[in-house]
């Protein structure tokens, strides 16, 4: 289970626990569920959340000089790039503990930015969400790509589950949906149609 959210964002819980896998459905996903995961050793007991993102980045060197595929590390599996990208977004010091809750946070972060708020105020289909997120996760199956992960093919990669167990996963998780999670702009139009 996440760390940051759980019983208090279920919605986010359930889709967050169901791309890092461990969980029925997906029982690999892209960790297994584990904080401490590398590319290639989910199981790993290096405590990762011990480690500064500056540690964290010199990881990274060492998994690409090893020979391996990718730099992913984490519960989410998070590559070299985008854990810089999101470092500048969410102002996350070299300085700052690659713990459990800022993996977490990071997360999300991705989420958001493949549609997660549109798709829970219903601008989006769960299917459109799918294929946005497969595009994040490697083990995640692509619905535009016949199921397959939209990177199978590219070094390890591959689905871990089906297109059918990701929407059935979404139909639940959006029946979860907390009510302070909807957007801003939601709740502002729900105040001025009880204010008139």
């Amino acid at each position: 289970m996440t760390v940051t959210y759980k019983d208090s964002d279920k919605c986010t819980d359930m889709i967050l626990d169901f791309i890092a896998g461990g969980v029925p459905g997906n029982q690999s996903g892209e960790s297994l569920g584990s904080y401490n995961a590398v590319i290639g050793n989910a199981r790993s007991q290096d405590d990762l959340g011990a480690r500064t993102i500056d540690l964290i980045y010199a990881l990274m060197g060492q998994l690409r000089a090893a020979g391996k595929p990718s730099t992913a590390v984490g519960r989410y599996q998070i590559i070299r790039n985008t854990l810089q990208a999101l470092q500048g977004t969410l102002n996350v010091a070299g300085s700052d503990q690659f713990t459990p809750q800022l993996q977490d946070r990071l997360g999300l972060a991705l989420l958001v930015g493949r549609g997660y708020q549109k798709w829970w105020t219903g601008a989006i289909t769960d299917e459109q969400f799918a294929h946005n997120i497969s595009l994040e996760w490697a083990s995640l199956p692509d619905p535009e790509n016949g199921g397959k992960s939209h990177y199978d093919g590219v070094g390890p990669n591959h689905a871990s589950t089906s297109v059918e167990v990701v929407l059935a996963m979404l139909a639940r998780a959006r029946t979860a949906k907390p009510e302070q999670a909807a957007a801003p702009q939601d709740r502002q139009q729900r105040r001025l149609r009880l204010a008139r």
